[in-house]
């Protein structure tokens, strides 16, 4: 809402003096600002008919912060995985420039002086199965650090209370993940 309003001000107060009376653009810049200004009343009654979905939001980010105050290491997981990430993309880099480098070269119909390589079927299916390797591999990553998260979150929440208080939800959800 701050924004349409500042927007709005800026339009109708700074933008607009700076055209003639006659020009259009001047007629532009004040639709636009009066524009702004009629989103605030739509954005107020959105906010009132979605008022138990703020307050339930606020309360998963009050949880959410609970959470990362008691398991700060939490927050090294994606880090990590991005790491893995780089250096399984870099081990993957490699070994396709090694395949592209199999082909044989052959001289172009149109142009002799540039090369171009030729690639059996198995060096297709290979680079096929490579460009799957590297998605694969990239998306158990991905998708493991969400389920660590995830299954940690649901053991802290469930157990913070408990004997445990709650720790230790880290190495079992990574036992759990393997």
């Amino acid at each position: 809402m701050f924004i349409f309003l500042t927007i709005g001000a800026y339009g109708y107060s700074y933008a607009s003096l700076q055209f003639e009376r006659e020009d259009p653009t001047k007629k532009y810049v004040e639709l636009v600002s009066i524009l702004c200004w009629c989103m605030i009343p739509v954005m107020l009654l959105m906010m009132c008919c979605c008022f138990k979905s703020l307050i339930l939001g606020v309360a998963v980010f009050k949880t959410t912060g609970a959470y990362v105050k008691a398991h700060p290491k939490a927050m090294f997981l994606p880090t990590v995985s991005t790491l893995l990430s780089v250096v399984w993309f870099a081990l993957w880099l490699l070994s396709a420039v090694f395949i592209f480098s199999i082909g044989k070269p052959e001289p172009r119909k149109d142009f002799p002086m540039v090369t171009e390589m030729q690639y059996n079927n198995s060096d297709r299916g290979l680079l096929a199965y490579l460009m799957l390797a590297l998605c694969w591999v990239c998306e158990i990553l991905g998708g493991s650090v969400q389920f660590i998260i995830g299954a940690s979150t649901c053991i802290w929440y469930f157990e913070c209370n408990g004997d445990t208080k709650g720790k230790q939800n880290h190495s079992n959800s990574i036992w759990t993940a393997t």
